[in-house]
C-alpha cells in the first residue's frame, strides 16, 4: 500500500492539528511496515520536530514553492496536486480539514480528516480568512473525499447536520487519540530529571490552548476571581486570532483583578508541560466549542482532574470523569471547581481509565480495516 499524507504543517511551528498528523503518519507506519507512507513537503521539517517521524518505511519529499506559488494555499492548490500525481499513491490523506488537489488524479482515493466545524457552529470565533478559506473549499472537499475521517463522534454529528446530502453514502470513520508522543514523554517521565513547575505555596489552576475567541477565557478569569484565595491560575497558549489578547489584558490590569495570581505562558517543553499537569489542582476550559479536546486527554493523562464546559465533544471525552458545567453561572462553576478539589482522587482515577479510550493503536487498527475491507 502507498499512502501519501499532506505534511504542510509540519514545515511550521507545531501545534494541536501537528501532533495528531504526527500521530496518524507515525502509528500507520508502525502498524504497517509493508507501507510506504510519503509525506508532501513545500519545506524541511520544522526544527522542534526533527527525529519524530523515522520510521524506515516514511519518506519526506519536499517540493519548493515557487515565485508563483509562494504562499502556501497557492502551493497545496497546485504544487501538492503535481506532487500526488507523480507518486501516484493508493490513498492520499488530507489531515488538514481541507482537500485542496483540485487536480489530482482521480483514481488515487481521497481522505479527509475533519478537526471541527467551528466555521459553522461559531463563525464570529474565527479569523476571517480562514472562514472564508473553509466557506469555499470544504463542501468541495467532502465531496471529492472517498472516506471521512472525524476526530469525535461530536464532530461526525454536526457534519451530518450540515452536510448530510454530502456524506450519506460516503464512509465515516470516528477516531483520535492522546498524541503519541506525548504518550511517550509521559511514560518516559520522570521527577527527578524534569523541573517540577511550582510558583507559589498556593496550589493552581491549569489552562491549556491557543489564545482565541473561542476559547472563552475572559469568562475563566470571572471564575478565577472568585478563587483567587485559594488558588494561583497558569494559562498556557501561543498567540491566536481576533482580540482575545486584548481583553484579557484589560481584565487582568483592572484594579481589583488579582492579576499577582495569574501567569500567563507561551512556550514550554513537553517535559515541563507534563510537570505543569502533574502538579496542578485541576485543569479547567470554559471554552465554548472543541471538536475533541486535547489537552483534556493530557491533563487526565497526567492525573489533572478536569472542570470543562458542557458542550461539544467535551462532553464525550469529560463526561463521567471530569465534571462539564451546563450554564454560565459563576456559582456552578465555582460549585464544581468545589466537587473536584473535595473528591480529587475519585476524578483522577476515572480520568485515567477514560484516556485508554483514547489510544492511536486501537484507531489505527480499526482504520487499517476500512482501508483493506
Amino acid at each position: 500500500m502507498r499512502i501519501a499524507v499532506d505534511g504542510v504543517r509540519l514545515s511550521r511551528k507545531p501545534s494541536g492539528v501537528t501532533f495528531i498528523v504526527i500521530s496518524i503518519i507515525k502509528q500507520l507506519a508502525i502498524q504497517c511496515p509493508s507501507w510506504n507512507i510519503y509525506v508532501l513537503l513545500r519545506a524541511e521539517i520544522h526544527p522542534l520536530l526533527k527525529g519524530v517521524l523515522v520510521e524506515d518505511n516514511i519518506k519526506f519529499i519536499i517540493s519548493r514553492p515557487s515565485l508563483l506559488n509562494s504562499k502556501s494555499l497557492f502551493w497545496s492548490l497546485f504544487q501538492l496536486n503535481r506532487m500526488i500525481n507523480n507518486l501516484n499513491p493508493d490513498y492520499f490523506i488530507a489531515p488538514n480539514t481541507l482537500l485542496y488537489p483540485f487536480f489530482a488524479n482521480k483514481k488515487v482515493k481521497k481522505i479527509i480528516f475533519v478537526h471541527d466545524l467551528v466555521f459553522k457552529t461559531w463563525p464570529a470565533t474565527m479569523s476571517f480568512l480562514n472562514k472564508i478559506q473553509l466557506i469555499i473549499l470544504f463542501k468541495y472537499s467532502i465531496k471529492k473525499a472517498a472516506i471521512i475521517w472525524c476526530n469525535s463522534n461530536y464532530t461526525k454529528r454536526e457534519l451530518l447536520n450540515y452536510y448530510h446530502s454530502q456524506t450519506d453514502t460516503k464512509p465515516i470513520f470516528v477516531g483520535a487519540g492522546l498524541n503519541i508522543d506525548f504518550k511517550l514523554a509521559l511514560a518516559k517521565y520522570n521527577t527527578t530529571n524534569a523541573a517540577a513547575v511550582k510558583n507559589s505555596v498556593k496550589p493552581y489552576i491549569i489552562f491549556v490552548g491557543t489564545i482565541e475567541p473561542r476559547k472563552n477565557i475572559p469568562f475563566l478569569l470571572t471564575v478565577f476571581k472568585k478563587l483567587s484565595n485559594q488558588f494561583d491560575l497558569i494559562i498556557l497558549g501561543g498567540k491566536g486570532w481576533g482580540n482575545a489578547e486584548n481583553k484579557i489584558s484589560s481584565i487582568l490590569n483592572a484594579e481589583d483583578y488579582p492579576k499577582n495570581n495569574v501567569r500567563v505562558i507561551s512556550n514550554i517543553d513537553t517535559d515541563h508541560l507534563i510537570a505543569l499537569y502533574k502538579n496542578a489542582a485541576l485543569y479547567l476550559t470554559t471554552s465554548f466549542n472543541e471538536g475533541l479536546g486535547l489537552p483534556l486527554l493530557e491533563a487526565m493523562a497526567c492525573g489533572c482532574p478536569v472542570v470543562c464546559s458542557h458542550n461539544s465533544a467535551m462532553i464525550e471525552v469529560v463526561q463521567g470523569v471530569g465534571i462539564t458545567v451546563n450554564s454560565w453561572d459563576v456559582n456552578d462553576w465555582l460549585n464544581a471547581i468545589s466537587e473536584v478539589k473535595s473528591n480529587r482522587e475519585y476524578y483522577v482515577d476515572r480520568g485515567y481509565k477514560r484516556v485508554d479510550n483514547f489510544n492511536w493503536e486501537k484507531v489505527i487498527t480499526s482504520f487499517v480495516k476500512l482501508l483493506n475491507s
